[in-house]
């Protein structure tokens, strides 16, 4: 009995950690300018994290020997994110005013989510059934988000009443796009990709396919069509580019019709995303907002780009990086955090450090073009590890897999979420739990 309760409970504290954080519409209170908001998720998070620390001493922690080998490149790119932001921060790259705690905090929050999103399930989840306790307690929290965002979406289009608001502290109207209760739309665009890969994983331990049903994919489409995200389709080119540069062998070999077909569908969704109004003032506004970032110089920012500003800086100056050749900064960038240093000095918001949505513009500032390079690439090898691992010779799979992963690879550089590191965990803990002849299960490392 006492073993079927820890099947169980282990599993729903750990996936309350990860799903929690994801509804921003709990939101509190605003980070300001220590780099992080407070919310409910984050207040059951240093609840529950001192007991489930206690049952992590408590017990023998392994992992499994290929999940190690596969998570070592990432890995290797944490630690090569302090080291190359310490030295930028004594190379005086951060800027002459800037303090020491800033960038510490930033390191030490990315440690955090790292540890409590992706390691510490990894750590504490010993079977398969514990394994798939944990999707489908994840599934049925985001399911209720999006249940209740339904709800929201068609009382706000029918009725103008807004039953949900952006989050909990400011009250903000999105207006009629589909956002459930992760916040921004954009935010829930992200958590849509998230909940399709937790649904293609329990089908493939139900039925044996990765492959989502046509009701769930259009139910999916249409949602992801609703949150009418700028972000998203940034995302979803991103995919694409992605795609093309880590493995051009699937898009021109392998799987040149469907490569087609995506591209196709990248540019479907962004003629019917110009029917919105909304979406129409940034398609009329680009080209002025491409000249404000080409010469630095904002005062003629179309109205809808205003939202922007914390994106649009940041591009402005490591475009002005590139015509300079400030070749140090361009490849390794100026350390984790100095990109709301960056924002800081625009003026544009006295006394605040500001993060930009954007999280390929973060990276580039941060990281670098060759530091953005590896940090993508030990994303992407850990999903097409675990397409490897999962699909073998099915080709269907390791389709439907490699999709998911560019998709929420290139999601997360539109638009900074957690979603990723989750969605890393998720595939180092279903290369886990592989069941073939050749697993290196029982190959466990103390």
């Amino acid at each position: 009995m006492l073993k079927l309760e820890k099947e169980r409970i282990l599993p729903l504290l750990l996936s309350l950690c990860l799903s929690l954080e994801l509804l921003q519409y709990f939101n509190l209170l605003n980070g300001g300018g220590v780099g992080f908001s407070v919310h409910v998720g984050r207040l059951y998070q240093f609840f529950i994290l001192p007991f489930l620390l206690i049952y992590a001493a408590s017990i023998k922690l392994v992992i499994n020997k290929y999940v190690l080998f596969t998570a070592f490149p990432y890995l290797i790119c944490v630690v090569l994110i302090g080291i190359v932001s310490a030295c930028a921060y004594l190379l005086g790259w951060y800027g002459e005013e800037v303090s020491g705690f800033r960038p510490l905090m930033e390191y030490i929050l990315y440690i955090y989510q790292l540890s409590v999103f992706c390691f510490l399930p990894v750590l504490l989840i010993k079977s398969k059934n514990q394994f798939i306790c944990f999707l489908n307690y994840l599934r049925l929290v985001i399911l209720f988000s999006i249940i209740v965002g339904i709800i929201d979406f068609l009382i706000r289009g029918a009725f103008g009443y807004d039953l949900l608001a952006r989050a909990v502290y400011d009250g903000v109207d999105v207006g009629v796009r589909f956002h459930g209760m992760f916040g921004e739309p954009r935010d829930a665009a992200v958590a849509l990709l998230f909940y399709g890969l937790i649904e293609a994983l329990l089908n493939f331990y139900k039925r044996g396919s990765l492959q989502l049903s046509k009701r769930k994919i259009f139910l999916l489409m249409f949602l992801l069509l609703m949150t009418q995200s700028f972000s998203f389709i940034i995302g979803v080119f991103v995919s694409f580019l992605l795609l093309v540069s880590f493995n051009p062998q699937f898009v021109f070999v392998q799987h040149f019709r469907l490569s087609f077909i995506f591209l196709f569908f990248s540019l479907a969704l962004l003629f019917a995303l110009s029917y919105f109004e909304r979406m129409q003032r940034y398609f009329d506004g680009v080209s002025l907002a491409l000249t404000s970032v080409f010469e630095k110089d904002f005062s003629s920012l179309p109205p809808v780009f205003s939202g922007q500003l914390p994106n649009l800086y940041p591009a402005a100056v490591f475009f002005e990086r590139l015509l300079n050749v400030e070749l140090g900064m361009l490849l390794l960038g100026s350390g984790l955090g100095s990109v709301a240093y960056v924002n800081a000095e625009s003026g544009f918001w006295p006394g605040e450090l500001i993060n930009p949505h954007s999280n390929i513009l973060r990276i580039a500032i941060d990281f670098g073009v060759l530091g953005g390079w590896f940090y993508v690439f030990s994303q992407l090898y850990i999903f097409w590890s675990a397409s490897k691992r999962l699909c073998n010779r099915e080709r269907q799979n390791k389709v439907a897999l490699t999709l998911f992963s560019v998709l929420l690879v290139g999601a997360s550089l539109a638009h900074r979420s957690p979603v990723i590191i989750m969605s890393l965990g998720i595939m180092l803990l279903a290369i886990g739990f592989v069941d073939t002849k050749h697993s290196d299960r029982k190959q466990e490392i103390k």
